[in-house]
Formats: structure tokens, C-alpha cells, sequence
């Protein structure tokens, strides 16, 4: 396994380049380990977009909006997206997103969703889960992705600092327990019924709802965005420019298309990822409501079955 800090570190690179300044020709030198054996890197700083522009002298005088401009630009997430959540929760959310994207290999569902239910609030019965299984061995993979967003989360507090809290500052101590996470990760892949563990109140229900869309409709907008990169680097033969309103006007259709597309895929994606089954409270209802039906009147019951037999 590789070191899980590898992941983190472009957000590191960002926080030497607002200490050290632009046009340092220093680097800095980084212990970690290479398989199981301590390394020392020498990594350099990097001057990005609205970042290249601040000096650490005059850092606490810069509008707020633009020092929270380089910690999203940072962390690859736009304000519109983490507008829809709690403010609380805008920066774990984005190292999340960030994660999501950058970890080695990508994290499956059920480990982001383990993270999103326990930074969320969703859980009701925390011992429960933590007592489900007391005696087991940790899945190496599940322990280095976990640690990898540990990375992420612990180096974007630290360039939030260091812009002078753009984001509110997190509790940790409530984002991440250990423990909490390895269960629930073990409970889902032993398909046992989580939802049994969660608040079923619409509160909770929406949130996770929300920070689950959210990250898939970030993620999405980034796969999005390296598509459209990729395609512009690639080498075109040139186009006639006799028809070029039309083909504008085809260009901008196109676009809101894929807006729209990206938005509907990020609601439908949250939508499935819920654990709660409204269809199967909506089908208990029905047959509750038709159960007491037949009990009311059984004559009418009684025709209604009859006139199913006609149909056979």
C-alpha cells in the first residue's frame, strides 16, 4: 500500500506556496514512509489561480471571499453545491469530495456512505452498531481508505487555518469514530438491515440525502470538467466558420443539456443510495388500509373477489 498522505498531497503543496511566497525557488522536504521504509520527499510548492495573487504578510487583510475562493478552488468544490448543506459541514464535506476523487484506489459506495451517516447525525443507535461485532480483523483496504480521508480532512482544516477560517472550523471529535465507521462498513457488506440503526425522522433522512447529492453531483461536475479538458488538448481539425451562430447556439444547447443532466443524475443517484425504502412503507400502507377495508366490508370484499374471478 502506498502512503495514504500521497492523496493529500496538492493541498499541501498549496499551503508551502502561500508560506513560502511566489518565486521561491525552495522546496520542502516531507518524511513518509515508502512501503516500510521511511523516505524523505522533496515536494514543491505550487502557485494556482486566485492563490498566486496572496502574500502571507497581508493574508489576514484579503476579502474573505477570495481567501474562500483558494480553499475551494483548493479542495475542487464550488460554493453553489455546498450552499445547499449545513454550514458546519461545508468543509468536511468538501475534503470528502475531494477524497472521493483523488483516493487509490477509488472508494466503493459503502465506505462513502459509512462516512456520510456518521458525520451526518443519521445514526440513532451508536452502541448498537459499535457492539454488533466486537471481535474482528479490520480489512486492510477499508483502513487505508480510511486513513487517506483522514489525510484529506486533517491537511484542508489546516489550509482553512492558514487562510484565516474562510469554513467554520469542524469538530472532529463528532465527524469520525473509528470504530463507528469499521461496523458500519462490515454491517452493509453483510447486508444486514442498516436502516434498523438510523432515525427515521425527515430531518436526518434529507440530510444524508443532501450530502450524498451533493458529493455525487461535485464528483460528477469534476468527471465532467477532465472530459471537456481532455477533449481540448486533443488535437481538431479545423471547422469551416460559415454557419457559426448556429453552431454557437448548438454549443450553448448542448451545454445546459449537460447541466441539466449532471444535476438530474446527482438527485437519482441520492435518491438510490438512500437506505430508507419509502416504496415499501408506501406498499405496507396500502395493504394495511385494504386489510381493514375487507374487515369493514366484507360484502364489498366479497364482489371485488368475485368479479376478479370473472377476469381468469
Amino acid at each position: 500500500m502506498p502512503s495514504a498522505f500521497l492523496t493529500s498531497r496538492p493541498i499541501r503543496q498549496v499551503i508551502y506556496g502561500l508560506l513560502l511566497g511566489k518565486g521561491t525557488t525552495l522546496h520542502v522536504e516531507e518524511r513518509d514512509r515508502e512501503g516500510l521504509h521511511l523516505k524523505y520527499n522533496s515536494v514543491q510548492p505550487t502557485f494556482k489561480g486566485l492563490a498566486k495573487q496572496l502574500k502571507l504578510e497581508s493574508l489576514d487583510k484579503v476579502d474573505p471571499s477570495q481567501r474562500l475562493q483558494v480553499l475551494l478552488e483548493s479542495l475542487r468544490v464550488t460554493q453553489a453545491s455546498l450552499s445547499r448543506l449545513p454550514t458546519h459541514l461545508h468543509l468536511p464535506v468538501a475534503a470528502t469530495c475531494y477524497w472521493f476523487q483523488r483516493a487509490t484506489p477509488t472508494p466503493d459506495m459503502g465506505l462513502l456512505k459509512a462516512l456520510v451517516l456518521n458525520m451526518g447525525g443519521a445514526l440513532k443507535q451508536r452502541t448498537a452498531v459499535q457492539n454488533q461485532h466486537t471481535d474482528f480483523e479490520l480489512n486492510v483496504d477499508v483502513v487505508h481508505a480510511f486513513n487517506q480521508w483522514q489525510a484529506c480532512l486533517k491537511d484542508s482544516i489546516h489550509l482553512n487555518q492558514l487562510l484565516d477560517l474562510p469554513l467554520p472550523e469542524p469538530c472532529v471529535a463528532q465527524l469520525y469514530e473509528g470504530t463507528m465507521v469499521h461496523q458500519l462498513v462490515r454491517t452493509m457488506s453483510s447486508r444486514k438491515k442498516l436502516r434498523n440503526f438510523l432515525k427515521s425522522d425527515r430531518d436526518s433522512v434529507k440530510l444524508y440525502q443532501n450530502i450524498l447529492s451533493v458529493i455525487h453531483e461535485i464528483n460528477a461536475q469534476s468527471m465532467a470538467s477532465a472530459t471537456s479538458q481532455k477533449a481540448q488538448s486533443s488535437p481538431r481539425q479545423r471547422q469551416p466558420l460559415g454557419n457559426l451562430p448556429t453552431n454557437l447556439h448548438q454549443l450553448f444547447i448542448v451545454c445546459d443539456d449537460e447541466q441539466d443532466e449532471c444535476e438530474r443524475f446527482s438527485a437519482d443517484k441520492a435518491e438510490e443510495d438512500l437506505q430508507f425504502d419509502d416504496e415499501l412503507s408506501l406498499r405496507t400502507r396500502y395493504k394495511a388500509k385494504e386489510r381493514n377495508n375487507r374487515c369493514n366490508k366484507p360484502e364489498l370484499s366479497r364482489k371485488q373477489e368475485l368479479r376478479g374471478l370473472n377476469f381468469l
